[in-house]
């Protein structure tokens, strides 16, 4: 995708109220501990994403081990791949899928897997079913052990690609999902005080969090998350839609506007900075600081309703 494009894509929001969809596959435990552990991290997103998010359930598809715990089916490869084309068929252009992967991982050779009941899914595989779809916005987490790998084989301007681990050397259970599933759970993860938890802001918590539940336990990390970002686009990727925060409080025609209007100058924030260094500093620092105004006059009009939250 060219810059342009890719600026057009963050803009593209325009003329409706973003809204996410989020599936969550909780691959293969092989012990009871894991397969709890699992499924509890699965059951907490899901009430995270329903009450806190305000994402209605028809937006969420569940993948679980047996098919069982209030899952929407199995998580066999072909139930992963069926779910995507479901997700993606029903997105719109500005619309996010968050496509989270809790459970083993391992690596053979060059082929980085995730653990599913039956055949294990490739890096690349997954890849292959993302493909068709990326004209679409995408948030991969990848939570398993060896999941590092993932980030060349999903990289694209279009997704932001979480990995809890760096490398496929990291191959021991992590603890990285829990607290990025926390970040979304609980307050503390919204740094910019937006009332918001972006992907940026919830890797950045879960990071953290890691860190000090290993110094802790007075024990070595032996886990470091990864975040790819090629596009930008972590710091305004949300799992709730702004409808929730300012629907009741704003008419939907000035709610529409003002979003658009935010969502523009999101995109041009980042543009701008990702290209900072093609300018003379006075220039950029010009350049930022109208947008700047301009974004802080889209935030104060939008403020009252935050307040009443």
């Amino acid at each position: 995708m060219t810059f342009l494009a890719l600026l057009l894509s963050l803009t593209a929001s325009a003329q409706t109220t973003p809204r996410s969809f989020l599936m969550i596959v909780s691959g293969i435990g092989g012990e009871a501990v894991y397969s709890t552990t699992f499924s509890k991290w699965s059951h907490s997103l899901i009430t995270a994403a329903q009450t806190r998010m305000g994402m209605p359930r028809e937006h969420i598809i569940y993948l679980a081990e047996t098919g069982g715990d209030g899952a929407d089916g199995t998580s066999h490869k072909s139930a992963m791949n069926a779910a995507i084309e479901r997700l993606a068929a029903r997105a719109n252009d500005g619309d996010t899928i968050f496509l989270f992967l809790i459970g083993h991982g391992t690596a053979h050779g060059d082929r980085f897997l995730f653990n599913l009941p039956g055949p294990d899914i490739s890096a690349t595989e997954l890849a292959g079913m993302l493909a068709p779809h990326g004209d679409l916005r995408w948030v991969v987490i990848n939570g398993a052990p060896s999941s590092g790998p993932f980030i060349q084989a999903l990289s694209s301007p279009t997704r932001v690609v979480v990995t809890a681990t760096a490398s496929a050397a990291e191959r021991y259970h992590t603890l990285f999902p829990e607290y990025f599933i926390a970040a979304y759970a609980s307050p503390g993860a919204d740094s910019d005080k937006n009332g918001r938890v972006s992907v940026r802001e919830a890797f950045d918590f879960a990071r953290r969090e890691v860190a000090r539940a290993y110094t802790a336990k007075g024990t070595l990390l032996s886990e470091h998350a990864m975040l790819d970002d090629a596009g930008g686009l972590a710091p305004v990727s949300y799992l709730e839609s702004d409808r929730r925060q300012y629907a009741d409080s704003i008419p939907e025609q000035e709610l529409q506007r003002l979003l658009a209007e935010r969502a523009r100058l999101e995109g041009q924030l980042n543009s701008l900075i990702a290209i900072k260094t093609l300018y003379e500093p006075q220039v950029f620092d010009d350049r930022l600081e109208a947008l700047l105004v301009e974004f802080a006059l889209i935030h104060r009009a939008l403020r009252p309703a935050e307040a009443s939250q």
